[in-house]
């Protein structure tokens, strides 16, 4: 905000899918005229199916409350989950280890030391896949994905400004993907992904 010059909405939700992506965009961009939208391009995110969470999510976006309909939202009214949480914030007790700083929404950096040992960590070198157990990507998927949920959402609003960012993967992402065979398809979709951005002028 300081450095922008602008007002800042943050939106991240944990290891969101690019169906999960287009759903909260969706509102927000509903909701008010938006000048600029800078979003991740994880691929793992392109991954699942086109309409669908991450499958080894066990909390998934409740996308019954990003729709118009009301009458579709009692699960969230008259759950006992959600009296809870609400219950310990009106106490002024923390709910789980994330943040509820809206400028830091989903923040563990503080809890988490950042170096080799701790990355290493429960990892087998010769595997290190076992413990993650991500599904093998294919690009014809991560293109139907892209092209369902991404580009229209981009294409449909032309006068916000669109800015596509790839995470800085650790090398040790890199080499998962080499003994999975990931590399060429990731390479390749990302190759795609700016060919597409390309004949669109508001994104980059």
């Amino acid at each position: 905000a300081r450095l922008c010059s602008v007002t800042p909405v943050n939106l991240a939700t944990s290891a969101m899918s690019a169906y999960e992506q287009r759903k909260i965009l969706e509102v927000a961009l509903r909701g008010r005229q938006l000048r600029q939208v800078v979003m991740t391009v994880d691929f793992n995110s392109f991954a699942p199916p086109i309409d669908a969470s991450l499958p080894e999510i066990t909390d998934p976006l409740p996308v019954y409350l990003y729709d118009d309909n009301p009458w579709n939202d009692f699960p969230y009214l008259l759950s006992g989950t959600v009296a809870m949480r609400s219950l310990s914030m009106i106490r002024n007790v923390p709910v789980g280890r994330y943040s509820t700083d809206t400028n830091r929404a989903w923040a563990w950096d503080h809890e988490v030391e950042f170096s080799r040992k701790r990355s290493l960590h429960g990892v087998d070198p010769a595997d290190i896949n076992r413990r993650f157990r991500q599904a093998p990507r294919t690009l014809e998927h991560m293109l139907a994905s892209l092209d369902a949920n991404i580009i229209p959402l981009i294409s449909s609003h032309p006068k916000t400004r669109f800015t596509l960012v790839f995470p800085p993967y650790s090398i040790l992402v890199w080499a998962d993907f080499v003994q999975r065979d990931q590399v060429d398809v990731s390479l390749a979709f990302k190759r795609k992904l700016v060919q597409r951005l390309g004949a669109l002028p508001n994104a980059e």
